[in-house]
């Protein structure tokens, strides 16, 4: 709640702007990541697209590291 409360503040303090959006970027690569998932994902993508789930998991690694 009180991050919400930062992120309305009329000056937005640093910590509302990193939480409520900044450190939200690798989460974005991380749902597409999920997509090539065996038992959660959708099959098709991890058999004939093995190679692209393997740069998206580091690019979510690297996003990870850098954003947070």
């Amino acid at each position: 709640g009180s991050l919400a409360a930062m992120a309305v503040y009329p000056y937005c303090p640093l910590y509302g702007c990193f939480f409520m959006g900044i450190s939200e970027v690798s989460t974005f690569v991380l749902c597409i990541l999920a997509n090539f998932d065996k038992g959660r994902g959708i099959p098709y993508l991890e058999r004939t697209y093995p190679n692209v789930k393997k740069v998206v998991g580091v690019l979510f690694a690297v996003l990870f590291l850098f954003f947070r």
